[in-house]
């Protein structure tokens, strides 16, 4: 439990395969330091009425809403140069954070203009260690791990991680699949006992 908690131990380990055919790990940021930069990365986005109206209909809050940090993705690519050059002006690099890449003729750090929303992903020490996306209009799936694998720049792969969300008091946990299914469960617990939220793993 935990390496797990921890971020240490991945589901998958996701390999990559360089030209002489080997394969190496590739590099993924520390759970603590992906959570500094998504953090700040949410913070220069906004969500659209469109989502909002989509996370108000599983019975969500406004309030819940702002409370979890879900986020609307696409913007044009010159907004987006604008979010990766702020975050660096902070300190923040972004090397190793899954869903950015830096352009390799241009050397500009951008991140993958998903037509969605982000949906934070908490581990046990609640640092935000990957972002989930609920498609616009799922294709393969209805929700996709915010990644720059595929990117032909210089990019990072994302990893599918434990979400652990609400809280425990009673020492029990609860299992389901689906980070925003969860998010909704352990909302609806707390309101509907006036305690705290449920402690539930996605």
């Amino acid at each position: 439990m935990q390496e797990i908690a921890s971020g240490s131990q991945r589901l998958h380990h996701i390999k990559y395969k360089l030209q002489g055919g080997e394969t190496q790990p590739k590099y993924i940021a520390p759970p603590e330091t992906r959570d500094k930069v998504y953090r700040e990365f949410l913070k220069l986005l906004q969500l659209n009425e469109e989502h909002k109206a989509d996370l108000l209909r599983p019975s969500l809050s406004k309030v819940a809403i702002r409370a979890k940090g879900y986020k609307t993705l696409f913007l044009e690519k010159e907004k987006r140069f604008e979010i990766c050059r702020t975050l660096q002006a902070k300190g923040y690099g972004l090397e190793g954070i899954p869903g950015f890449f830096k352009h390799k003729t241009i050397g500009e750090w951008d991140y993958k203009p998903y037509q969605g929303y982000a949906i934070p992903v908490r581990n046990f020490e609640r640092q935000i260690v990957g972002l989930l996306v609920g498609m616009n209009e799922p294709a393969l799936s209805k929700y996709r791990w915010f990644s720059s694998s595929n990117s032909k720049n210089v990019g990072t792969p994302a990893e599918a991680n434990l979400y652990f969300t609400g809280g425990c008091t009673d020492g029990v946990v609860y299992i389901t699949e689906g980070a925003l299914k969860g998010d909704v469960a352990a909302y609806l617990s707390g309101k509907m006992s006036n305690l705290r939220e449920l402690a539930i793993i996605c």
